[in-house]
């Protein structure tokens, strides 16, 4: 999708051991950068090796913060509508939390890129109320009726949904 978009600017929200991070810069054009946010600093540290073999370690700023608090600061500091693609995994109770200041961040015909939103199947099973499956919920129904996103929902994997902001 980086490359599709010709992206220079990606976000990296859940980094873990940063697959999804080495995947974004592995496709952000010449000069481009990602901004990846881990809480747990000994997951990221199993990644550094691989970013450096990639040739992507200079592309990949890693940090070890909150997400919400660490894209304040980017929205803050002036960055607002600069960035191509955010991609989201991290913990999903909380992805309702993000979807405001990742507009924000995003440029028109940016894309939001949401992992797990099928989250097995339990999304879509009222029987199943679990914090998680309750947060991945309320943002697919968010995103469903932000008249800002223009969604599609993959159903591969575990539910990919993308979301491109239109203004």
């Amino acid at each position: 999708l980086t490359k599709s978009l010709n992206a220079k600017k990606a976000i990296d929200i859940g980094m873990f051991f940063g697959c999804s991070a080495l995947s974004l810069a592995l496709g952000v054009a010449a000069g481009g950068k990602v901004v990846g946010f881990e809480i747990t600093a000994e997951y990221i540290e199993n990644g550094k090796p691989f970013f450096s073999e990639a040739g992507a370690r200079d592309i990949i700023d890693i940090r070890i913060k909150d997400a919400e608090e660490g894209l304040a600061e980017m929205i803050k500091s002036g960055e607002s509508g600069t960035y191509d693609i955010a991609f989201l995994d991290a913990w999903k109770a909380q992805y309702p939390r993000f979807l405001e200041p990742v507009y924000a961040l995003l440029r028109p015909g940016g894309l939001f890129v949401i992992d797990n939103a099928l989250f097995q199947g339990r999304v879509v099973d009222p029987q199943v109320n679990t914090e998680d499956t309750r947060g991945i919920r309320r943002l697919n129904d968010m995103l469903k009726s932000d008249h800002r996103f223009e969604v599609v929902m993959l159903k591969m994997a575990d539910g990919i949904l993308i979301a491109r902001k239109l203004e």
